[in-house]
């Protein structure tokens, strides 16, 4: 149920997700890691429906009850999770300290988290520059080196984010490349809010 939770999300069916997390919250009844990870998923889902207070007090109880179970690679997510969210609130250097505090976990941690983890800290790179309206030369060039190592499926996100660093330079070809490579590669993980922004605003 969380997986098609997550999925739910990521194609902005939120009705859904709020759905299939109230089944599996009452399918786990009384199992503590099952329920730590329902808290996670519920504060992904209010994050994405900007909900900034209640995504960090359900991100919070998450990791809490996580650290206290050993679930290690949960806490991760849910203190990674809380970085995406305070670089989506601004709060910068907060969001990067936070990312970038996970790296010893990343060390040891499965190719499929660290390619995760180097996607987020890339969003947050762009998002701290774009705030400090600073050149964007190392963020797009951070973007397209975490491009190289994602597998065909999870790349949507960080072509959108490449149309993103592109347009806010002016590059409208570069952009418009972007943008039609995020719209067509195959994903599945969703084509990011940013992707359906610059479909209105590119064409």
């Amino acid at each position: 149920l969380r997986v098609a939770a997550y999925y739910a999300t990521m194609n902005f069916e939120y009705a859904r997700t709020a759905s299939l997390l109230e089944r599996a919250t009452r399918k786990d009844g009384a199992n503590p890691i099952g329920q730590a990870r329902n808290l996670y998923y519920q504060g992904q889902l209010a994050r994405h429906l900007g909900r900034w207070g209640e995504a960090t007090e359900l991100l919070g109880r998450a990791a809490t009850a996580s650290a206290q179970l050993g679930e290690d690679q949960d806490v991760h997510s849910a203190r990674e999770m809380a970085g995406l969210l305070l670089s989506e609130t601004g709060r910068h250097r907060e969001a990067l300290e936070t990312l970038r505090g996970e790296e010893a976990y990343l060390a040891g941690a499965t190719p499929e988290d660290q390619r995760r983890g180097a996607v987020n800290l890339a969003y947050a790179e762009l998002r701290a520059a774009l705030a400090a309206r600073a050149p964007l030369g190392a963020a797009r060039a951070g973007l397209r080196a975490v491009l190289k190592t994602l597998p065909a499926g999870r790349r949507a996100a960080t072509l959108s984010n490449l149309t993103w660093a592109a347009h806010a330079e002016g590059d409208a070809a570069a952009a418009r490349r972007w943008l039609e490579a995020a719209r067509t590669t195959p994903t599945t993980d969703g084509r990011g809010d940013n992707v359906r922004h610059f479909l209105t605003v590119l064409e």
